[in-house]
């Protein structure tokens, strides 16, 4: 857009004129040493400088801008009185129309003293304000000159420099250069408003382009105050894609040519704007005026301008419609190209045959339509039409037909416009829309969920089809009145629905409300309903529109949901067992929420001091970090999780069974887990007891399976070397013992000795089975002979220096030695010793090594008896060959007299002892047959019973453990066996008596 260059010719003309005047006076003032002024004494006694130029510096010794501008300063009115006499010598100057003066002495801050003189002439303004142009120099002697009138006598207060210049010439040439200051400054001052209000950018650069002067307007378009921009340079403001074309017009500046361009600048908040430029170069001053109007906004609106006509031309020529013209004559004169997009035709078929577009429409459509097409619509309004059409490629399509007469400025008729525009997706929305409203009627009925719509203007409210099911009420026309609707709501809930939606109809606020309806029947519903206003452009509430939904069953639900609350509260508040709730942050971290009067119970603490608080700031670290650990793998694996755990309440200890259970929300995230904890203090403390009991039952199982084993494996040889050699060995393997040995004192040898007569030891163990003599073991023996028994757990700390250092010297670490006798003269005993290890002999180990002796006593006893009976059988058939040797001496020596008189006597007596020791073993041995009858007929009869009734009464089952039942019918054919391998030799015994009697023969 092209600026006005008249306009800124103008303003910049004057500018520059007032720039030359300026000059021109500041030449003048450069050459004499004094300050112009302009002072105004307003009508209420105020005053003001409006201006103060000069060398000030010549005259008060500082510069202008450190310098207190008022009257007590530049006119030195330092005395009492001085203000006074100087308003009324100025009132009275003015009054006379007499020129103004005066001289006072002043210091400056360096100390030098000034002789001042000011002369001005007053002005009374129509404002009756006086205004005082004058000027203020330095003189060199002192005088009066108030009122001075006689130019003669100024030479003697002139300074030194400026002697030769004053006369009245000089003077007369003051008084008008101070006029002309006054006019310029007024001039300036209207040129200053000018600059300062335009919103033109108004600028002035040196040569080299950079900033000298600029105006507000700067800073109110671009945002720049002047010391931003002063002694930049202009091309820094200057887009980069408009540099070039500026640094081109600036060049044409250069050589004098006034240039007129646009550019865009920068703005300090970063944005630009296009500005049309004047600038007019003055190379007298060394500068370049310019002055800037803002076209950002023609320039949108060109642009825009632009853009709409080629939005339009493009519109004309590839419009989305399928248009084109038809004129009176009924010939077409126009076709857009989008025909080729609609139906598959180009321009040029529909051109060359006019009747393509009805051979193309459906053919059920045609009949209806091509009437349409050809009918005269000079005296026609527009009309529309929608019928279908095949395409080139076969498919059918929707189109939207709608034609208007055009008619030129005197009315003529110019033809048709026709405009054809694909509907086949609007007519398939519309038949989703129809659909969709089907659905949501449906849907509406399924969930329960009606709605109405009130109109203020009518008061009218029309109700959906699912609203009337919802209210019971009987349709018989297609509204009802706000004051049936009214009459519908319960009675004591109307009021409270009647105020919400008078609230909203009067402030076009949204509400929500939960109420009861009484259908026509007497039911009683719940309802919820949901209500918005619609306004028109004014603000004004057109209609109310409220979505209702029957929330009786959810109602219903909340109360069996309260009553289930109630419930479980009264079960959390009640239960025994100790509940809590633990919170899980955004952030994984976990916060206490509370827990039950059980948790409090047990822990002492109440359920409002846990609030917030972590596991670390509960329990101690070695608790916490546990509690954490569970906490964080429910939170990982969103599942159950089940522990036990113990802490330490006050002096208690307290074991639980504590399960976590997770709370996921919606989108999976576990936001709260509920944990039990089940006090199992007692059932842990049962435990413990059980497996105490377990343990002694387990060791007591043990010394009885190794008592009976021993017991059996004694009993079933009556020979002493395997019944030693059997109890060493096992009692070596089942206590798992390194050496394990007895030893025999022989008492019967000349020099009694001791023999360790069977030894069980480990490979790596020397063998001391051997004969000691009776005072080797003299540290021990002591013991063993006393019968009593020696336990050490550790040799090295026995007292007796005798006893550690002898069985250091057999290697012996520990050791336990249980005296047994077997006769009143025989002695032996059980040792046990570790040799590589120490060990604490245990109460337990020890009772059942002397069970196992007291066991190893009876079966020696046993062997020895056994032993002593074989040799009694011996001698007694020693005694039986002896007397048969007699015998047959006798029978030689004497006469069958004599013989049967002996052989009567001595038959006699082996007869009685035969039969003496015949009876008790006939009655054994007689028996043992039926006993073994009788114990394999029980057995049997215990073995069917055990096969028909499995399950035995507990105390039958505590009896049989308790007698070891399997162990006796083990035990049992080898107790009967022994018995009769006894009986048996008793019986050979006896028969080799009768026979050596020959009773049989008798």
């Amino acid at each position: 857009m092209t600026p006005e260059p008249s306009v800124q010719s103008e303003l910049t003309g004057k500018h520059l004129n007032t720039i030359n005047e300026c000059q021109q006076l500041q030449e003048l003032m450069a050459g004499m040493s004094g300050v112009f002024y302009q002072y105004i004494l307003a009508a209420d006694g105020s005053e003001k400088y409006t201006y103060i130029i000069g060398n000030f510096l010549d005259v008060y010794g500082v510069e202008l801008d450190d310098f207190t501008i008022d009257s007590d300063h530049i006119f030195g009115l330092k005395k009492k009185g001085d203000r006074q006499n100087f308003y009324k010598s100025i009132y009275d100057c003015a009054a006379h129309l007499k020129s103004w003066s005066r001289q006072w002495q002043y210091t400056t801050p360096n100390g030098e003293v000034k002789w001042l003189y000011s002369s001005a002439k007053p002005e009374r303004q129509p404002n009756h304000d006086l205004v005082l142009n004058g000027f203020i120099f330095d003189t060199e002697m002192p005088g009066d000159y108030h009122g001075l009138n006689k130019p003669t006598k100024l030479p003697a207060i002139i300074t030194s420099k400026f002697t030769h210049l004053w006369n009245f010439r000089q003077y007369r040439l003051l008084a008008s250069l101070q006029k002309r200051l006054a006019e310029w400054w007024h001039h300036r001052n209207q040129i200053d408003r000018l600059f300062n209000h335009t919103v033109d950018l108004v600028v002035i650069l040196n040569l080299d382009g950079n900033f000298k002067f600029l105006n507000s307007a700067w800073t109110i378009s671009l945002g720049y105050d002047f010391n931003e921009l002063i002694n930049s340079s202009f091309m820094s403001l200057v887009y980069q894609s408009d540099q070039t074309i500026t640094f081109y017009e600036f060049n044409a500046i250069h050589y004098g040519k006034n240039r007129q361009f646009e550019n865009r600048l920068l703005s300090k908040d970063g944005s630009y704007k296009w500005w049309s430029w004047t600038f007019v170069p003055v190379f007298e001053s060394g500068a370049i005026y310019g002055v800037g109007r803002d076209i950002t906004e023609p320039k949108a609106i060109a642009d825009n301008f632009k853009a709409v006509e080629d939005k339009l031309r493009r519109i004309i020529d590839f419009t989305y419609d399928w248009e084109y013209w038809i004129n009176p004559q009924q010939e077409i004169v126009y076709i857009s190209p989008s025909c080729e997009r609609i139906t598959g035709y180009s321009v040029k078929e529909f051109m060359q045959d006019p009747s393509l577009l009805a051979k193309i429409i459906h053919p059920e459509d045609r009949d209806r339509i091509v009437p349409h097409l050809y009918q005269n619509l000079c005296e026609s309004n527009n009309q529309e039409i929608d019928f279908r059409i095949i395409t080139r490629d076969q498919q059918v399509r929707w189109i939207g037909h709608n034609y208007q007469p055009i008619y030129d400025a005197a009315g003529q008729y110019q033809g048709k416009r026709v405009s054809n525009r694909d509907i086949t997706q609007r007519k398939q929305k519309e038949t989703e829309a129809l659909r969709v409203a089907e659905n949501l009627e449906m849907a509406q009925r399924i969930a329960h969920v009606g709605n109405w719509e009130y109109d203020v203007v009518t008061q009218k409210i029309t109700c959906s089809d699912e609203l009337l099911q919802i209210l019971g009420w009987v349709k018989e026309q297609d509204f009802l009145t706000f004051e049936e609707l009214r009459k519908l709501i319960h009675p004591d809930d109307r009021d409270n629905w009647l105020n919400q939606v008078e609230r909203a109809l009067a402030t076009g606020k949204s509400y929500e409300i939960d109420h009861r309806i009484v259908r026509p029947n007497g039911e009683i519903r719940y309802i919820q309903g949901r209500g918005e206003v619609v306004r028109n452009q004014v603000g004004q509430v057109l209609r109310l529109f409220e979505i209702t939904m029957d929330i009786t069953d959810r109602k219903q639900s909340e109360q069996i949901l309260r009553d289930r609350e109630q419930f479980l509260s009264s079960i959390y508040d009640g239960i025994e067992q100790a509940i809590f709730v633990v919170d899980v942050t955004q952030d994984g971290d976990f916060q206490l929420v509370g827990w039950n009067p059980a948790s409090e119970k047990i822990t002492g603490i109440k359920s409002r001091d846990i609030i917030g608080k972590k596991p670390e700031d509960m329990f101690l670290d070695e608790y916490a970090k546990a509690i954490r650990c569970h906490y964080e793998t429910c939170w990982l694996k969103k599942s159950s999780l089940q522990y036990e755990e113990y802490f330490n309440f006050g002096q208690n200890k307290f074991f639980f069974l504590t399960t976590l259970n997770p709370i996921i929300d919606y989108s999976g995230r576990v936001t709260r887990i509920i944990g039990t904890a089940f006090d199992i203090s007692s059932l842990k403390k049962t435990e413990e007891n059980l497996r105490i009991s377990e343990a002694q039952l387990r060791e007591l199982a043990e010394r009885e399976a190794l008592e009976n084993c021993l017991s059996g494996l004694i009993r079933n040889s009556l020979d002493t070397d395997t019944i030693l050699a059997t109890a060493v060995a096992e009692i070596r393997r089942v206590l798992n013992i390194d050496r394990t040995y007895f030893v025999w004192y022989r008492s019967d040898l000349d020099t009694p000795e001791w023999e360790v007569r069977k030894e069980a030891k480990i490979d790596s163990l020397t063998s001391i089975s051997e004969l000691y003599p009776g005072d080797a073991l003299r540290p021990v023996s002591q013991y063993i002979l006393s019968g009593e028994m020696m336990r050490i757990d550790d040799i090295a700390t026995c007292p007796t220096p005798t006893i550690r250092n002898f069985f250091l010297v057999l290697e012996c670490r520990s050791v336990l030695i249980l005296p047994i006798q077997i006769q009143q003269d025989t002695k032996g005993a059980l040792v046990l010793a570790h040799c590589q290890d120490i060990h604490n002999w245990t109460h337990s180990e020890v009772a059942l090594l002397e069970a196992i002796a007291n066991q190893l006593v009876i079966a020696l006893n046993q062997a020895e008896l056994y032993a002593a009976t074989q040799e009694a059988a011996r001698v007694a058939q020693a005694q039986t060959e002896t007397l048969e040797a007699t015998l047959n001496q006798l029978q030689q020596a004497q006469v069958q007299l004599v013989q049967s008189e002996k052989m009567s006597s001595l038959g006699q007596m082996v007869a009685g002892l035969a039969h003496e020791i015949n009876n008790p073993v006939s009655f054994i041995y007689g028996n043992i047959t039926h006993a073994k009858e009788y114990t394999r007929d029980l057995l049997g009869l215990i073995e069917l019973y055990q096969k028909h009734c499995p399950q035995a009464h507990p105390e039958m089952t505590e009896e049989i453990e308790t007698i070891d039942f399997q162990f006796l019918i083990e035990d049992w054919p080898r107790l009967f066996k022994s018995m009769t391998l006894g009986a048996d030799r008793i019986r050979d015994i006896i028969k080799s008596l009768r026979t050596f009697a020959r009773l049989d023969e008798s």
